[in-house]
Formats: structure tokens, C-alpha cells, sequence
């Protein structure tokens, strides 16, 4: 099974189960187990594509230690086996037949399907949740093993450390590449926005006065439906995998995106509640996706049922949490704080507010 869709940079690698050289399936979402993820498309030349495994075979041992790696081919399995056997090259080499995988990565280009594999090798690189990070195209074959090893080197993890109390909450980085979040931070500028306090005696239609001790926020609902689609379309390949693989939530939509904006100068700020009251049953989960993390001070977002924990999250990364939960945005002190808003709706008979059970 292949993908029939494109693959960007942060996009995740799509789960693939596909025949290797060995005479068995490679199935890349059981394949990969807390390491980086190396895919290495081989060269179309036979003689090119035996230096380049020899090259690869060289750094076996520390390629072993660093990464999953997987050779991807449109040679049928019997050729890659022999391929595999002169070179000892110890990797899967896997039957890309369809050259979907290929396609969905831009390693062929969309309009050539049937289309052999291109004359160089590439290398694309996922981190250890199969986001991808990085495409490598080599102009030398001789080149492709150091920079297939640098560019693990920057996927390697920290030292491990003692993780802190913190809340059940799910962080997803570069949710949205920064110059997505540029455009929406410019929409909120040239769009129209409004204050969105939250209302009292009344709801807003009806002429409700806005409370400002309980929130201060200025909001761009956003209405384009070409700027929605593409959130949807961003959110649903980078997020919604996630929420499921975190919560076993199947995510059936997500909708009321707006772009919001706490300022120091009106102390821009959102006390302790939740976002699943009854007026808006229904709501599961939310997303606070910041635009700008390095622009302004103050802002952090907490969860004051679980602890003192502070969350900054950077351009692009998103925070994903129940709807139950008590969170709140501490005042700005200096600067803008621009967000993503948004929540997640499950499957009819689902919807739920109010108090957990």
C-alpha cells in the first residue's frame, strides 16, 4: 500500500507495506521504533546503483546505531536481491513497483508515473515520528554516505533527562512552516478583527456586555474558505494522526478557526476555563497554534488542574488538550502573542459537554 498524495517537509512519511528483497513485506510504521528513519532511493544506472550501496554498506555499523534504514527501488525484488548480495548490503531493499512512494515525495515527478527511478540517488530523512526533515540529493555517489550521516547527526536526540509533572497534553512542532504562519498573522492584519471577550447577561447577538476582567482578545474568525481548506488540509495530515495515536480519538472534523491576538498594550490575557460549555456541545479537543512564539513576553499557556507548568510553545507548534480541561493564558507583558485557534469534533452521538463523568 502506497500513498496518493504529496509529502512536504514536517508532513508525515505514510505507513507503506511493500515486498523487500528478502521475499518479505517491509511495513514502515512497525519498522520504525524510536529512530530516525532513512529512505534511500537508488540510482537508475546498475553500475552507479552497486557504488552507492557499496558507499552505504561502508557506514553500515554506524548507520545500524543511528537510524532505520530502508533502500527503496523500482527494480523487482529477484534484481535487488542480487544487487543486495554483491555489495553485502545489510538494509531492506523494498519493491517500490506502483513508484507512488516515489511520486508522493517528488522523487518522480507527478505527471510521470510509470517513469523509472531519476539517475542520481536522493536521501529523505524522518525524524523518529516519521515526520520528514530533510531531502538529500548527492551530486557524487562518494558524497552520499557523510551527508547521509550529518544529516542524521541533527536528527539525534538530547541526553535523556527526568521528565517533569506535566499536563496530558499533546505538543506537535512545525504544525505550520513559519511563512503559513506570516500569512495568517498578515490576514489578521488586513482582514478585520474584533474584541471577543467573553459575554455576560446575554450572548453576543443579543447585545451581551463583554466582560474584560475575564478575557482580552482580538480575533479574525476566519470566513475565507481558501484559507480553511488549507488548514484543514495542513492540520489534518500533521495533527490529527497525532491526536489518534496520543488519545485514540478518530477526529472526524475540525472547524471555528480563528486567529487570535493578546497584547501587551490592552494586557492581553485569558483566565482559568473550558472550552466545552454547553452552549458549543460537542467540542473534544482544542488546538492553540502559536504564530510568533519568539515575538513577544509573557503569554504562556497553563493547565492549572495538573500543576505550575508553563507552556511556550515556538513558531509553528501546536498545543493539543481535551476540552475539559482548565487552561488559561497568563497576561502579556511585552509584544503580541498571535495563535491559531480551533477545535475538534468526533462522530455524531459523540458530543459530549459539561462535566466528566
Amino acid at each position: 500500500m502506497a500513498p496518493s498524495f504529496k509529502i512536504a517537509i514536517n508532513d508525515f512519511l505514510p505507513r507503506f507495506q511493500l515486498p523487500n528483497h528478502r521475499g518479505k513485506g517491509s511495513d514502515l510504521f512497525r519498522h520504525a521504533r524510536g529512530k530516525p528513519i532513512a529512505l534511500l532511493f537508488l540510482p537508475s544506472d546498475e553500475a552507479d546503483c552497486l557504488n552507492f550501496l557499496n558507499a552505504i554498506t561502508e557506514g553500515a555499523n554506524s548507520l545500524e546505531e543511528q537510524a532505520h534504514v530502508i533502500a527503496m527501488s523500482d527494480r523487482h525484488p529477484e534484481q535487488s536481491a542480487k544487487l543486495a548480495e554483491k555489495t553485502e548490503f545489510p538494509f531492506p531493499i523494498v519493491f517500490d513497483e506502483s513508484r507512488q512512494m516515489a511520486v508522493a515525495l517528488g522523487h518522480i515527478r507527478e505527471d510521470q508515473p510509470g517513469e523509472s527511478y531519476p539517475e542520481r540517488a536522493a536521501l529523505y530523512l524522518a525524524d523518529p515520528n516519521r515526520r520528514l526533515s530533510q531531502v538529500i540529493r548527492p551530486e557524487k555517489i562518494a558524497d552520499a554516505l557523510p551527508q547521509l550521516l550529518s544529516g542524521l547527526a541533527d536528527l539525534q536526540p538530547g541526553s535523556a533527562r527526568t521528565a517533569a509533572p506535566s499536563a496530558p497534553v499533546l505538543l506537535v512542532p512545525n504544525a505550520l512552516d513559519p511563512e503559513h504562519c506570516e500569512r495568517l498573522i498578515h490576514l489578521w492584519e488586513t482582514g478585520g478583527n474584533s474584541e471577543t471577550g467573553v459575554f455576560r447577561g446575554a450572548n453576543r447577538d443579543a447585545g451581551g456586555l463583554i466582560d474584560r476582567t475575564t478575557k482580552s482578545r482580538r480575533d479574525h474568525v476566519i470566513t475565507e474558505h481558501d484559507v480553511a481548506q488549507e488548514l484543514a488540509g495542513v492540520i489534518g495530515k500533521r495533527v490529527v494522526p497525532e491526536i489518534f495515536k496520543a488519545f485514540s480519538f478518530r477526529v472526524k472534523y475540525v472547524k471555528e478557526f480563528k486567529i487570535g491576538c493578546y497584547t501587551a498594550e490592552d494586557g492581553g490575557f485569558f483566565t482559568p476555563h473550558r472550552d466545552n460549555y454547553a452552549e458549543v456541545g460537542g467540542r473534544r479537543f482544542a488546538i492553540s497554534l502559536i504564530l510568533n512564539g519568539e515575538e513577544f513576553e509573557g503569554g504562556a499557556l497553563r493547565f492549572p488542574e495538573y500543576g505550575p507548568g508553563l507552556y511556550h510553545p515556538g513558531t509553528g507548534d501546536a498545543v493539543v488538550f481535551s476540552c475539559y480541561h482548565v487552561h488559561e493564558v497568563l497576561p502579556i507583558t511585552a509584544g503580541r502573542r498571535f495563535v491559531l485557534l480551533g477545535f475538534f469534533y468526533g462522530a455524531e452521538g459523540e458530543e459530549q459537554s459539561g462535566q466528566p463523568a
